[in-house]
């Protein structure tokens, strides 16, 4: 189901936050990760309670994160009114 991790070389830089908790104890998260000995990058995905394991997830420039929450402020702006 998953992909071997034994293939990934990664370092949670900063823990930023935690954006759900599933039944099963894994977490969706957003940090800072490196992976394979690249800079890091925001990273959202889900982990297991010792960040020993991880599932897909999308990794995010600064850039990148600054016009999602702009595009996700845009739409919560809009849709408020309709409720």
């Amino acid at each position: 189901m998953y992909k071997d991790q034994s293939n990934y070389d990664f370092k949670i830089q900063k823990e930023i936050g935690i954006v759900s908790e599933k039944p099963s104890g894994w977490t969706l998260e957003l940090n800072l990760v490196s992976f394979n000995g690249k800079g890091a990058m925001y990273d959202l995905r889900e982990w297991n309670d010792d960040h020993t394991a991880l599932r897909r997830g999308i990794r995010l420039s600064e850039s990148d994160l600054k016009s999602l929450m702009k595009v996700i402020k845009k739409y919560l702006e809009g849709t408020e009114n309709e409720e």
